[in-house]
């Protein structure tokens, strides 16, 4: 295998392969309910991969931050009682749909190769505002969904970069990649004394009060533990609400199938069922991702 490249932006010759070690897919849901679009990608999953590296748990309650706790503490001690050879912790929200078939092989090949600890998707909040569910966390923002846009995004793409990070950015969990086997994964968890989510309310950077969400409090447990992160811009999430949000290499759309708001890149725009989308698409197996030139 060839050495990681430095640059960020650099073309890699990477060959998607499927799991040869094994991921949990955690999904915490409030009511019990899974989006169709996610039981899709969930199936996607194994078509593309042995069954045999794939495990699946649930947690259905009220409270998400409790299901999100369970789940995490499942997951360890899964790996630790049941099967050692789990290596992927995913965190994959009931509301999300990866339009991508591939999407998991896809983004663990990226991480053994250039050595990431965690990679995660953009996604849109559930709402016209070509706002993004992640943040920052600087002396001059609040704490609030606005802070990182779509518009930020094009800016990556057109930079020819798939990956982003930012010392001060809190990451979004909905679809999220964690190494088990990472140094900051265990020494996150050997800090955490078993809470990973919470909701932090209180005084926010600027001095105001402001409430830091369960998942922006559990991107900073991995930060603050030193972990290798990176928000992966090359795959097309839906966030499923009223109506569907997508994300598309940084261009935020709307299809109006019961509820999901897309990223294709584009002024936000009511389509119909499956404009502007590739269901069952696969990422190309050459170059991971296509750069332009």
């Amino acid at each position: 295998m060839k050495k990681t490249p430095k640059n960020d932006t650099k073309d890699v010759d990477l060959k998607i392969q499927p799991l040869k070690e094994k991921a949990i897919i955690v999904t915490p849901t409030g009511d019990g309910k899974l989006h169709l679009g996610h039981v899709k990608s969930i199936v996607d999953c194994y078509v593309h991969n042995d069954s045999k590296n794939l495990e699946r748990l649930t947690c259905d309650g009220s409270v998400l931050q409790r299901n999100f706790n369970y789940l995490i503490r499942r997951a360890i001690d899964y790996k630790k009682d049941e099967d050692t050879n789990t290596r992927w912790l995913v965190i994959y929200h009931s509301d999300i749909e990866v339009v991508e078939s591939n999407w998991l092989a896809a983004m663990v090949s990226i991480m053994q190769y250039r050595k990431f600890d965690v990679m995660a998707l953009p996604m849109l909040i559930k709402s016209p505002s070509q706002n993004t569910s992640f943040s920052f966390e600087k002396e001059d923002m609040e704490w609030e969904y606005g802070a990182f846009t779509t518009d930020q995004l094009t800016q990556i793409k057109e930079q020819s970069s798939s990956f982003f990070d930012d010392p001060h950015l809190l990451y979004n969990t909905g679809v999220m990649v964690i190494d088990m086997d990472s140094k900051a994964f265990k020494k996150m968890v050997k800090k955490s004394d078993g809470i990973y989510f919470r909701i932090d309310e209180g005084i926010s950077p600027t001095g105001k009060t402001g409430m830091l969400s369960e998942d922006w409090y559990f991107s900073k447990l991995l930060r603050d533990a030193g972990a290798n992160m990176k928000l992966y811009c090359d795959l097309t999430t839906v966030h499923y609400g009223g109506v569907g949000w997508i994300l598309k290499n940084g261009v935020a759309g709307m299809c109006s199938m019961p509820g999901g708001w897309v990223l294709p890149l584009k002024p936000l725009r009511r389509t119909p069922h499956g404009e502007g989308m590739t269901y069952g698409k696969q990422l190309p197996e050459g170059s991971v991702p296509p750069k332009k030139k």
